[in-house]
């Protein structure tokens, strides 16, 4: 727990938003070496750009680095709880300005807001990879409007389905300027 405020500044530099840990810090060495956070809130304000709290947070370290409180927060997972995230916010992450490589989570609520409008996903499953510059693969199943959903994103590609309701959706980004790309709606 003698790391609590470091890691509490670097979260909170690289989200750029309020971060407190509330529980406790552990150490483990299952499936690889991770520190456990337990309890963190996420609070951006009137700047409403993350919101929130997740229950567990499992971070890969460096058992060396660990010693000199050198954190890197390349690769995570977050399970158990509920986020808001801006529009701006999640585009911005999308396009990888934090450099994450995996970001995976389990059971989590998300909402995506933006000032017009609010979209909620919940109890999603999923990971996030990326490459240097931005999203390379996305896999997510949860729920949307009490229907099952999966989502896929892959080279430019994404795929979303509700199977319950026989709805599927796809759509081809050709590179982040184009506003006017187009979605293939099936039945």
């Amino acid at each position: 727990n003698s790391y609590k405020s470091d890691l509490e500044n670097k979260l909170s530099t690289a989200l750029n938003t309020n971060v407190r840990i509330e529980g406790d810090i552990a150490y483990s060495f299952n499936l690889g070496p991770k520190l456990r956070l337990k309890n963190i809130i996420f609070d951006a304000g009137e700047s409403n750009t993350l919101d929130g709290n997740i229950e567990n947070l499992y971070l890969s370290v460096n058992p060396f680095k660990l010693f000199k409180k050198e954190f890197s927060f390349k690769k995570f997972s977050i399970e158990n709880g509920s986020l808001s995230v801006s529009e701006d916010f999640f585009k911005s992450y999308i396009q990888n300005k934090s450099q994450f490589e995996k970001i995976s989570f389990e059971n989590m609520d998300i909402k995506i807001v933006n000032k017009l409008s609010e979209i909620e996903f919940d109890s999603n499953n999923g990971v996030f990879l990326f490459n240097s510059q931005n999203l390379v693969t996305a896999k997510l199943q949860g729920t949307f409007s009490n229907f099952l959903y999966n989502l896929k994103y892959k080279n430019n590609k994404l795929k979303i389905s509700i199977p319950e309701i026989k709805l599927s959706l796809e759509h081809e980004r050709r590179d982040l300027t184009d506003n006017n790309s187009f979605v293939k709606i099936k039945f």
